[in-house]
């Protein structure tokens, strides 16, 4: 049996139990009824099931149980003074990053760095008798040393370089103690070269005259059609010089017929983004208004369009508004006044954005006029969103905000 140790100032209890099926062979306990060789005690005992329970409160005791004696205790493990690196993390940060080691036991380690490549050779090695240069080694030809920044033996460890700056490599290795003493462990040189940062920056379509881009609106309508009819029709006007910008669907007196729908086009000027960027994010900002939210089911939605011409709007433009989708829409349930609203883009929408060029956006109705979905006649009912357009800016104009990184 395992010892148990006994706890000082404590009182303990120990309770024995023959089997009566077992009476006939009796289990034997020896106590000491001696000098006080063991701490005072007393004893309770009954002799039968149904005799009483006798104290005796003289007795000196210890029990035992004879038998196998019990194993040794097992020696301690010896202390671990090695480590390795189970993983490692990094997070830019605004001049360079946190590069932060994990290792299997605690220990405190130091980064060797330099921005100098090591120098690669190779050593004599005698392999089965064979005396050659066959064994690789690397030298750090100008290093600098840096201490994690936890305090005593740890299992993650953190370092911050900065500066680091853009486009520099650099090569490092980790040195570790364990209780303040150095092991002989260490890292495998890590080569990491920090890349520029992502970049984030809002872009607007020209105000009028349009230089390399613009926004604009056109309608067509303004007599009585059925929806096929007024979907697939031609502009029968347009302005890019308002100070607004429309999504509109109207109905009519007359029964299955329409009167307007609008569609609005905005243009942006792209070309800052280093052509193979990659397109991380980006969303578009309205700043709009509903007066007149009439039509049950209608909402609006961002798409791409393909104007005749890059600075000013046209009557074709009225039917270069694609059916995808390249956000969340904006469902037109109830009327509203001017407010910001944030369309973040999807896939499809990052894949329009166009690195060293012109991004060509429009707005129109997403639940019927997008997917070529007939609504309910809705009378002469209407729809009608406003959007501030270019000739507001600098206060509400259409904010594309995109970030991206280079290739």
């Amino acid at each position: 049996m395992t010892p148990y140790v006994l706890e000082p100032e404590t009182m303990y209890i120990m309770v024995v139990r023959q089997s009566v099926s077992i009476l006939g062979f009796p289990d034997e306990w020896q106590y000491d009824q001696g000098d006080a060789t063991y701490p005072r005690g007393y004893r309770v005992a009954q002799e039968g099931t149904d005799e009483p329970w006798d104290t005796y409160l003289d007795d000196d005791h210890i029990f035992a149980i004879f038998g196998t004696p019990p194993a040794p205790w097992p020696s301690p493990e010896p202390p671990i003074r090695n480590w390795a690196i189970l993983d490692i993390q990094q997070t830019i940060t605004a001049t360079g990053y946190k590069i932060a080691v994990i290792t299997n036991v605690p220990c405190h380690l130091y980064m060797m760095w330099t921005n100098k490549e090591p120098n690669k050779h190779k050593i004599v090695g005698l392999r089965r008798g064979d005396l050659a240069l066959r064994e690789t080694r690397y030298c750090f030809v100008d290093w600098n040393k840096n201490e994690q920044e936890e305090a005593g033996d740890t299992l993650t460890h953190t370092f911050y370089k900065e500066p680091w700056p853009v486009c520099e490599t650099r090569w490092f290795t980790f040195k570790g103690d364990v209780d303040t003493l150095l092991t002989a462990s260490a890292g495998p040189i890590f080569k990491k070269h920090r890349v520029q940062p992502p970049t984030t920056q809002d872009f607007y379509p020209d105000s009028r005259p349009g230089v390399t881009s613009f926004d604009g609106f056109s309608y067509a309508g303004r007599t009585y059609l059925t929806w096929a009819q007024l979907r697939a029709r031609p502009a029968d006007y347009m302005s890019d010089g308002g100070a607004r910008l429309y999504v509109t669907v109207i109905g009519s007196s007359r029964e299955d017929k329409w009167w307007e729908i609008d569609r609005s086009i905005a243009l942006f000027d792209t070309s800052v983004i280093p052509i193979g960027s990659t397109i991380l994010s980006a969303t578009l900002k309205l700043y709009l208004s509903c007066p007149y939210c009439q039509l049950p089911g209608f909402a609006i939605n961002i798409y791409s369009s393909d104007p005749l011409s890059n600075t000013e709007i046209s009557i074709p433009d009225h039917l270069s508004l694609g059916a995808t989708p390249f956000s969340t829409k904006l469902e037109l349930t109830e009327v509203f006044n001017e407010r910001w609203e944030s369309f973040p883009f999807n896939a499809a929408g990052l894949a329009a954005i166009v690195p060293g060029g012109i991004t060509k956006l429009g707005f129109r109705e997403a639940n019927f006029d997008a997917p070529n979905i007939t609504p309910p006649w809705p009378g002469s009912g209407q729809t009608y969103v406003g959007i501030w357009s270019a000739e507001t800016f600098p206060y509400h104009p259409a904010t594309l905000t995109v970030t991206w990184k280079p290739s």
